[in-house]
């Protein structure tokens, strides 16, 4: 095995395996969300143990939610795939290879059975699962080798079936982005009726009101109306169109006075305003939980455009060892074009945990 485009292979899948872990676990209320229930709802597998021990490493938001822990699985099965090659090339003994290799198909089987139990809404999670047939049965033939070169060559029989699952990982991530899109919309469209709500109350008094007339009451109007600028003066996050706050402004002009078949309107006393005041405060803590979740769903797309960026630089440096394990003799090069990549790779990783972290 090619040393250096191994041990690019190997260190770009760690970094995509670190990302995926917060990448899942932020996307796991908007799967939730996605069957009708609750991220409050996600509880940690009993049968798992206690969620503090977290053998497998999934995290405990991802091991609650059957569909990102089949995709934690299948992360957890290509480690140990990646591993047993890594302990070949560096001399490792037979023994330790297995033991890994043994790990590796218990993570395999788990994904075959927690595909069919998947609601998986949305998601290709039986594409995922579908790799992970032919890795198990090459696993389990790993095991029977009985020299480190038969070892070998029935682990390389694998990159099929390795590139496969990258693909579908990848295809995933689209999935996730939709997933996390309507979470966003639901949520924007419900905190903004709360919000006109409030203002269509606002509106309805002052357009069936005549002018205040009592000097307190000119006042409070005033700042009333210059409350009302700053509330929506700021512009939101970049959302779709459809769901931005609309551009209201509160005419800082009293309306004039309107005598009906009831004759004339109420005045806007001190009483009135301030009401309206009140209103309009619960209007402005709307507008920033709109802004608040405007702001989320940003850094969910970029972390997930981030993510998707990592995921080709692995299906990349997989093709890389691909082509170079084919030379057999290639004197194992690149090394310095492959530590560039590893910096880039790991910038990336970096960022999306920087803009998660500060979700």
């Amino acid at each position: 095995m090619p040393k250096p485009q191994l041990q690019a292979y190997a260190t770009t899948f760690d970094e995509v395996k670190a990302s995926a872990t917060l990448v899942y676990g932020d996307a796991a209320p908007a799967l939730a969300q996605a069957r009708g229930t609750s991220a409050t709802s996600l509880e940690f597998p009993l049968t798992l143990g206690p969620g503090s021990f977290d053998r497998e490493g999934c995290g405990r938001l991802i091991a609650s939610d059957v569909d990102l822990r089949t995709r934690c699985q299948a992360l957890l099965a290509i480690k140990g795939y990646n591993q047993a090659l890594l302990d070949i090339s560096s001399g490792k003994s037979q023994e330790k290879t297995k033991s890994l290799i043994s790990n590796a198909m218990k993570s395999a089987q788990t994904v075959l059975d927690l595909v069919p139990a998947s609601v998986a809404v949305g998601l290709p999670v039986a594409a995922i699962g579908a790799a992970f047939g032919p890795i198990q049965i090459i696993l389990g033939e790993a095991l029977k080798a009985q020299d480190r070169e038969t070892l070998l060559a029935i682990l390389l029989k694998g990159k099929p079936q390795v590139k496969t699952a990258i693909e579908a990982l990848r295809k995933d991530v689209n999935g996730l982005y939709k997933l996390q899109r309507a979470y966003a919309v639901q949520q924007l469209v419900r905190i903004s009726n709360g919000m006109n709500s409030q203002l269509q109350l606002i509106v309805r008094r002052v357009e069936g009101a005549a002018p205040p007339t009592d000097p307190l009451a000119i006042g409070l109007y005033g700042a009333l109306s210059e409350k009302f600028e700053r509330v929506f003066s700021t512009p939101e996050p970049s959302v779709r169109s459809e769901y931005r706050i609309k551009n209201l402004r509160f005419n800082s002009q009293a309306p004039a006075a309107h005598v009906g078949p009831l004759g004339p309107a109420p005045v806007l006393d001190a009483a009135a305003i301030q009401l309206m005041d009140s209103q309009l405060g619960n209007a402005a803590e709307y507008v920033t939980s709109f802004k608040e979740v405007g702001t989320r769903y940003g850094a969910s797309v970029q972390a997930l455009a981030g993510f998707d960026a990592l995921l080709t630089s692995w299906d990349q440096s997989f093709e890389a060892l691909v082509t170079a394990s084919q030379q057999v003799f290639a004197t194992g090069g690149g090394t310095e074009q492959a530590l560039q990549s590893l910096a880039v790779l790991k910038d990336q990783a970096r960022a999306i945990r920087d803009i998660l972290d500060n979700k």
